[in-house]
């Protein structure tokens, strides 16, 4: 699962934005997991790094890819330029969080002192019925649960 902390400061046409963004992230994502493009990959991750793709990002402050990658526990902020995703006196921004504090899928152990929230892939793929529900849930949140389980990450009894 993909993680999205949203904050629509600003005004009603700011917080639109934001709103906007995460709808057409998730109706892209839709789209691509339905049309088995992406199977095996949660809709709102793929819509959302896709349309993020799509709106020209441009990190603020100076800093360069090259400077993000080498620092993945700092926050970078990044403004989405496309102007779809502008007001007439302001872009709407992205922060880009910490690895250390909300960690990649299967990593919270490697960051267990410093993660914020742990997050787990599924298993190794294997062939699912993405159309017949009732075979996708017993294969893939079976799987998840024990993916979650093994990594210390699972609360519910």
């Amino acid at each position: 699962w993909d993680l999205q902390l949203l904050r629509g400061g600003g005004g009603a046409g700011r917080r639109a934005l934001v709103v906007g963004f995460v709808e057409a992230a998730a109706e892209r994502g839709m789209i691509d997991f339905y049309m088995r493009w992406w199977a095996g990959t949660h809709c709102i991750l793929v819509g959302f790094q896709k349309l993020f793709s799509d709106s020209s990002p441009s990190l603020e402050g100076g800093l360069t890819p090259a400077a993000n990658q080498a620092s993945p526990n700092a926050t970078a902020v990044v403004r989405l330029t496309a102007s779809k995703w502008c007001l007439p006196t302001d872009c709407l921004r992205v922060a880009l969080l910490p690895l250390n504090a909300f960690p990649l899928p299967d990593r919270f152990l490697d960051d267990r002192d410093s993660a914020l929230m742990g997050r787990v892939d599924k298993p190794p793929p294997t062939p699912t019925h993405r159309l017949r529900l009732d075979r996708y849930d017993e294969a893939d949140m079976g799987g998840l649960q024990s993916r979650m389980k093994e990594a210390g990450i699972w609360f519910l009894t």
